[in-house]
This record gives structure tokens, C-alpha cells and sequence, in this order.
């Protein structure tokens, strides 16, 4: 039988000419995937002029040779609140924030105020014809901590990257390609079921029927607000117990529930908690 051909070896010209693509394609991914150097912000404690750490507490998973059979309940709840106003604190959205320790029980205690201009934001056009699962009311805080979480786990090089192809795409084809898109990660198709039920009125009819008005929308993060309070409200389910978790479940992707510490949706409703 007959060896198939074999393709000839890169020449040393052309080996030389890959090397600036690759060096370039590998630095553009690096930036892409690298976790930001701050992670997390101090908080200011309210006697204090200065600022205090508040590192992440990690607890080991294993002590003296075995798994601890049940968890610290204090302690997984004070980890939680500690990563959730420090989330909170990197997604400008709070005009203060403050931490000291309960004088009984030396637990922190947080105090977290919201930018009114936000919490205006998350609402939805009143002449929405439909009442959705969650009311809006209820799904507004939790669209604010959804987005909250949503910045924090992209950086800068994300989204101009993401941004830079959508924008590209909607040149070229006149459609926004179905990618997460803007602030609160929210999909082109997902508004247009939004506008096609109704959701949003006469205000936000434009965006089913013009790209860039759509673009637009999805890169305000005002508007990208609104979006995500009526996609939470609209996606909960209706005949389950809890439908703000159905609706976070299917906001950040389905993702599995778990018992971890940081899990999506207790983080997501711890951060809505927080300042109410």
C-alpha cells in the first residue's frame, strides 16, 4: 500500500515569519485568561482615617489527616460576606463601605450603601404588559449583584476583545454575533425575546428591530441593568419553591448548585442582601 504523502518541512523563512503572530496570539491570550493583580479592595473601617486589609480567608479542606465532617457555619457565612463586599466594593457601585467586628460575637459586620443612580437603573419600563415570575422589584437587587459579579470576572483585555469582534461581526453582517455581550453578559437573541414579549414597552421596542441600537443598549451599563432585572424576573420559574435561584441558575449559565463557600447563586444573594 502506497505511504501517504508527508508535507515538507517549514522552511527556516517561514518558521522565522510565524514567530510574530505566535508571540502576539500567545500574549493576547495570556491577557485574556490572567487574573488582575487586585482582586480584592480594602474596606475603610468608619474610625479609621486610613484603610484596612481584608484578605480572603481560605480554609483548608483538610485538618489533622481528615476531612471535617461539618462545615463552620459562621465561618463559611463570614467568608461568604467577605468575598461578597469585596466584589461589591470593585463594582463602583457603592458611595460607602464600612467593617468592624460585632461587639458580642467578634463577627464582622458590614454596612454597604448603594449609588441611588444604580438602583434606578435596575428597573424596568412601567408599561411592560406582563407579569413576570419574580416580580421586578425582587429580581432588581439581585440583576445589580448578577452584574456586580459578572465585572468582576472579566477585565479590561476581555472585554475589549469581546467587544472588538462583536463590532466587527455587526459591520460586516449587520447582525450582532450571539455571543455574552457588555456589562452584564447578556446574549442579542435573549433581548429580542424580551422586546418580542412585550417587556420594556414602547422604550425598549427599537431594540428588535435596530443591531446597533441593540449594541448600544447591551454596552450602556445603565441599560444593561434593566436588561438583566427583567431577564431575572422573566426566567424564574413558577412552580418551584425558590424562583430567584431558578432564575440566577439560569442567568449565570446553569450552573450545578454545590456546597462551596463562593457558589454563584449564594454569593449572587448574599451581595443582593447586603445593602437592603
Amino acid at each position: 500500500m502506497a505511504r501517504a504523502h508527508e508535507p515538507a518541512p517549514l522552511s527556516a523563512d517561514g518558521r522565522r515569519a510565524l514567530r510574530v503572530p505566535l508571540v502576539l496570539g500567545a500574549l493576547a491570550l495570556a491577557a485574556t485568561l490572567c487574573v488582575p493583580v487586585a482582586q480584592y479592595l480594602d474596606l475603610s473601617a468608619p474610625e479609621d482615617a486610613g484603610q484596612r486589609s481584608l484578605p480572603v480567608l481560605v480554609q483548608g479542606l483538610e485538618a489533622q489527616g481528615r476531612i471535617a465532617e461539618e462545615p463552620d457555619a459562621d465561618r463559611v457565612a463570614d467568608t461568604r460576606n467577605l468575598v461578597a463586599a469585596n466584589i461589591l466594593l470593585r463594582s463602583g457601585y457603592l458611595t460607602r463601605a464600612s467593617v468592624q467586628a460585632d461587639p458580642v460575637t467578634k463577627r464582622p459586620l458590614y454596612s454597604l450603601s448603594i449609588q441611588p443612580e444604580i438602583q434606578a437603573c435596575a428597573s424596568v419600563p412601567p408599561d411592560s404588559p406582563t407579569k413576570p415570575p419574580l416580580p421586578f422589584h425582587q429580581a432588581s437587587d439581585l440583576a445589580i449583584a448578577a452584574v456586580a459579579v459578572e465585572k468582576f470576572n472579566r477585565h479590561a483585555v476581555h472585554r475589549a476583545l469581546e467587544w472588538a469582534l462583536a463590532r466587527s461581526v455587526l459591520a460586516l453582517t449587520g447582525r450582532l454575533p450571539e455571543l455574552s455581550l457588555g456589562p452584564a453578559q447578556i446574549r442579542p437573541a435573549t433581548v429580542r425575546r424580551l422586546v418580542a414579549a412585550g417587556i420594556g414597552g414602547a422604550q425598549w421596542r427599537p431594540l428588535g428591530q435596530d443591531e446597533h441600537a441593540l449594541a448600544q443598549a447591551l454596552g450602556d451599563e445603565c441599560q444593561a441593568l434593566a436588561l438583566a432585572t427583567a431577564i431575572l424576573a422573566t426566567q424564574a420559574c413558577t412552580d418551584c419553591t425558590d424562583p430567584a435561584a431558578h432564575a440566577l441558575q439560569v442567568y449565570g449559565g446553569q450552573r450545578p448548585r454545590t456546597e462551596a463557600v463562593v457558589d454563584y447563586v449564594p454569593i449572587v444573594r448574599t451581595m443582593a442582601a447586603m445593602w437592603q
